[in-house]
Formats: C-alpha cells, structure tokens, sequence
C-alpha cells in the first residue's frame, strides 16, 4: 500500500477546485509514485475543508478512464481529519 500525503504550496487554501488543477496534482504527486500499486492512501492536509466537484473528477480522470469508478474507489482510499472530506470527494464522482 502507498501513502500519498498531499501537499498545496499555498496554505491558506482551504477548498480545492478545478479540472486541469486535479490533473496537475495526479501527474505531479501521485503518478511518479503509484506503478503497480493495488492500494493508495490519498491523504490530503486539515486545512482542505472541502472541494468543487471539478478538483477531484480532474485528480482521478486517467485513472477513472482506465480502471472505471468502482475500481477506482477500491483502489484509492481519502483521508483526511476533517469530518466530511472523504465523502465529499467521492460525492464529486456523481
């Protein structure tokens, strides 16, 4: 299992937005580091409070286009310590 703990240069961001942003994000922090794996922890830090639903549709759209949604769910696991976080991520996907 991979642990991806994400980082956002700017720290007073607290809700993450856009497609091509989602994109950037997966081709920079995630895609080097997930070759082969079965599972991978998202981990995003306390001060994202929530999403547009573009940010997380962009950060998984190859893997989605690949794997299909339900795979993409058993494969990626959201973490967060804010309450709310992880289901709102998925909630993007509907």
């Amino acid at each position: 299992m991979q642990h991806i703990k994400l980082k956002f240069q700017d720290k007073s961001i607290i809700i993450l937005s856009g497609r091509p942003f989602g994109e950037e994000v997966f081709n920079e922090q995630i895609a080097p580091k997930i070759k082969d794996e079965k599972e991978i922890v998202l981990e995003f830090p306390p001060q994202i409070k929530s999403f547009s639903s573009s940010f997380p549709t962009g950060l998984l759209s190859s893997e989605v286009e690949e794997l299909g949604l339900e795979n993409v769910k058993k494969k990626y696991i959201i973490f967060s310590e804010i309450d709310g976080v992880k289901e709102g991520f998925w909630e993007s996907f509907d």
